[in-house]
């Protein structure tokens, strides 16, 4: 299983003006799991091992649809 890294504030790793980084300013972290195959198993969960796919259905399918591909 994967540790999610923690926020913490520093310095943009590069300066490349054609580079845009999105601050963060709500929300949540989550991990997804995603297995390939004809039905697309995706799993999502938080830093504290909370499942979290019900909450993000969109999110779920978009990664289902990818894991197909």
């Amino acid at each position: 299983m994967f540790r999610p890294m923690l926020a913490s504030l520093a310095e943009p790793p590069l300066a490349d003006p054609q580079l845009v980084y999105e601050p963060k300013y709500d929300g949540i972290r989550a991990i997804a799991e995603v297995s390939g195959g004809p039905r697309g198993h995706v799993r999502l969960w938080s830093r504290l091992g909370n499942e979290k796919a019900n909450q993000f259905p969109e999110v779920v399918a978009a990664l289902r649809k990818w894991g197909r591909a």
